[in-house]
């Protein structure tokens, strides 16, 4: 072991050996009843066509970032404490020769290591104040291997709502896949939240499926620690965006990306930690939900399509019908829903005022999807669905709940995901006002659309 290693060791060794010699001013500070998260967990339950929760046992987490505030409160006044984080400082070792800046973020991770390695101990130790030795050397070894590469490294789980199935994964890529839960993050979750006002709607199940993706960044892309925490960035990613666009465009009716949870024994740079959603819509007590198992192939084709495309040429319009899709997932009946998606629909596809809005855009959404249509049959969808929108907005009153007008509106979205992902590929090649051109063309020419777009160009 080099001489800087065993300074290390000796030096953490000596804090929380002060540490647990005086312990009662952790275990009665405000900071530390916060840190343990005590509650109840589902251990079973059987999902069919939706979910019910089975047994519940009690249990406790400890909430890394409040803990270690609770553990610096105690320790930032031992000597051995300052001479951690000199050595840390002045040994060049951190960033393992990284091109780093001098940057407060630097500073902050140095200075927060002592309290962040007791932390993982604890963690080891089943969420309990407890610093067994055989704890201690697996965090060191952690701390270690950090300390030695030149990457962050983390696994990110982001829960999916409204879906269920047998199946036990899906890849969609080869760092993504979706994947049941799993009785720890189920476990860790719900503890963690489970002072929250969300928590009767939004207890993690074991058999609930998760989007997970392996992350791994430069450790000199950490220069600014707050810019690539995961709880503010992380769904800005480009990588994880088209992931997130693929689940929205692939999967029908009422959905949602929900909670997310970090795992990383990256501790010293990023915490396992946790949120809560966006949205407060609870899909568990609607009751509503896709079967993965018949969506398997398509959430896998739609992605191959997305991988290869440029987010920045989405332009304002489609990135608009995207969001009032999205919307539509997370209404709370068939009507809302109705009227997300006619916008959606609306806004995809221009129109001109001097013909019938109604039947343009059809036509158009048509042509979008279908290379040579001659069935009448998607025509006729979409007239049931606009039947449906003309009965809220001009009738004056709501869509009736039942499975006809549901099949319906779940025909209608199908063609409305299905002409976003057209526009998303070819926004790629040609100008917004070129596929609008060719889009008001195919209303009157029998030429398909690719071919009126190459003749746009000549």
């Amino acid at each position: 072991m080099e001489n800087f290693e065993i300074k290390l060791k000796t030096l953490l060794s000596e804090v929380i050996k002060e540490l647990m010699g005086n312990v009662i001013p952790l275990v009665t500070s405000q900071f530390y009843n916060l840190a343990i998260k005590r509650g109840y967990f589902t251990v079973k339950n059987t999902p069919i066509n939706g979910r019910q929760h089975g047994s519940v046992i009690p249990g406790q987490i400890i909430d890394e970032s409040i803990m270690r505030m609770a553990i610096t409160e105690v320790i930032e006044s031992f000597e051995s404490t300052k001479e951690l984080c000199d050595l840390m400082s002045s040994s060049g070792k951190w960033y393992n020769n990284a091109k780093v800046g001098s940057t407060r973020g630097n500073f902050d991770i140095i200075n927060s290591l002592p309290a962040a390695f007791i932390t993982r101990i604890f963690v080891l130790g089943g969420h309990t104040v407890n610093a067994e030795v055989s704890n201690f050397e697996i965090a060191f070894s952690e701390l270690l291997t950090f300390l030695n590469k030149q990457t962050v490294d983390y696994t990110l789980y982001i829960h999916l709502s409204g879906v269920y199935g047998t199946v036990e994964e899906i890849k969609i890529a080869p760092l993504a896949i979706i994947k049941k839960i799993g009785e720890k993050v189920a476990k860790d979750f719900t503890l963690k939240f489970g002072t929250s006002h969300f928590t009767n709607d939004y207890q993690l199940n074991a058999t609930d499926y998760a989007l997970v993706v392996k992350i791994s960044y430069p450790k000199s892309e950490f220069e600014d620690f707050n810019r690539y925490s995961a709880t503010t960035n992380i769904f800005y990613d480009d990588y994880i965006k088209k992931l997130r666009l693929t689940l929205y465009l692939s999967i029908g009716g009422y959905f949602s990306i929900g909670q997310f949870f970090t795992y990383t024994t990256d501790w010293p740079i990023i915490q396992n930690i946790g949120s809560l959603p966006r949205f407060e819509l609870s899909l568990k007590a609607i009751g509503r939900y896709n079967d993965l198992d018949l969506l398997s192939d398509r959430i896998k084709n739609i992605h191959k399509k997305i991988e290869s495309i440029s987010l920045k040429k989405i332009s304002p319009l489609i990135d608009t019908s995207l969001s009032r899709l999205m919307k539509s997932k997370h209404s709370r009946n068939i009507s809302d829903r109705t009227i997300e998606l006619a916008i959606a629909f609306e806004t995809m596809i221009a129109t001109t005022k001097s013909e019938v809005v109604g039947l343009q855009i059809k036509i158009k959404l048509i042509n979008l999807i279908h290379e040579h249509n001659a069935s009448e049959v998607p025509f006729k969808k979409l007239s049931s669905f606009y039947d449906l929108r003309s009965t809220i907005v001009h009738g004056n009153s709501l869509v009736q709940e039942n499975e006809k007008n549901k099949l319906i509106v779940d025909e209608a979205e199908q063609m409305i995901q299905e002409g976003l992902m057209s526009l998303i590929i070819l926004i790629q090649n040609y100008h917004e006002k070129e596929i609008k051109e060719a889009l008001q063309k195919s209303m009157y020419y029998k030429d398909p659309l690719s071919k009126l777009l190459i003749k746009e160009n000549m």
